[in-house]
This record gives structure tokens, sequence and C-alpha cells, in this order.
């Protein structure tokens, strides 16, 4: 076991095929880390869209039906009103 002092001296060298973390090859490694963190939020923005797309379309679907449905539940109501009426 490392003690901490260790841990903490191995952790500020780096990885050691790239060389410590302010070396140049320490700074390469750096930017890959960033675009690697760059590249996976990238892809939040095109989801949330699509999600939104899809929840959009999805409540246009339910806003037709219930209007739909509205219609034909007042005609129904009409129709048992009147023959309700004429007896």
């Amino acid at each position: 076991m490392l003690s901490s002092s260790g841990e903490d001296l191995l952790q500020g060298m780096g990885d050691p095929a790239l060389g410590p973390k302010g070396s140049a090859n320490g700074k390469v490694r750096e930017v890959r880390e960033l675009i690697a963190r760059v590249q996976l939020s990238s892809e939040d923005g095109p989801t949330a869209i699509e999600y939104a797309l899809m929840v959009s379309l999805i409540a246009m679907v339910v806003i037709a039906f219930v209007m739909f449905l509205g219609q034909t539940t007042n005609q129904t109501f009409l129709d048992v009103g009147s023959a309700v009426s004429s007896t």
C-alpha cells in the first residue's frame, strides 16, 4: 500500500506513458481528455432536441384525440338529450 503522500506523488506524475502532467506529453494528454469531455457533452443538445420533438408530436396527437373525443361525446349527449325530451 502507498501512503497518501506516495499516492499524491503518483497522481502528480500523470500517466507514465504520456509523461508528467507538466511536460509536453502531459499537456497532450490534458488536451485529449478535454476533447473527449467536449465530444461526450456535445451529444446532449441534439438528444434534448430529439426528445422535445417527440414530446411535441405526442402532445399534438393527444390534443387531436381529445378534441375528436370531445366532439363525439358532445354529439352523444345531444342525441340522448333529444331522445329523452321527445318521450
